[in-house]
């Protein structure tokens, strides 16, 4: 796994952009170091550098945010979808009103008795 993660941050050196290496690179070192926090065990802490504390702390919050924009994103499109179903509730209503109005016109009930 180690060699895995070195790879794809060798990887990252080739990317033009410092800003965007940085970031990728800081990213990778926190995904890399919450694995070997989870496979090594307990006697991990103690031996967890400097860099790889401040990118652990960083994807965490990274993730965080994710798991809430998601959760923002997915209330507001439920907001956003209760308003056309009222709309098609209130027109299929009032569609409904106005065919029985229609119908109850061209077909008037005959009276008992009476035939045209």
């Amino acid at each position: 796994m180690k060699a895995s993660f070195r790879n794809i941050s060798s990887i990252m050196d080739c990317v033009a952009c410092e800003k965007c290496k940085m970031w990728a690179k800081l990213d990778i070192l926190g995904l890399a170091t919450a694995l070997k926090i989870n496979l090594d065990g307990d006697n991990v802490f103690s031996s967890l550098q400097r860099n790889e504390i401040i990118a652990l702390v960083n994807a965490f919050k990274q993730h965080s945010q994710s798991i809430y924009n998601f959760h923002e994103m997915l209330a507001y499109h439920q907001r956003k979808s209760i308003a056309p179903k009222i709309a098609i509730g209130f027109g299929v209503l009032v569609g409904s009103l106005i065919l029985a109005f229609v119908l109850k016109n061209l077909f008037p009930k005959q009276e008992k008795g009476k035939k045209e």
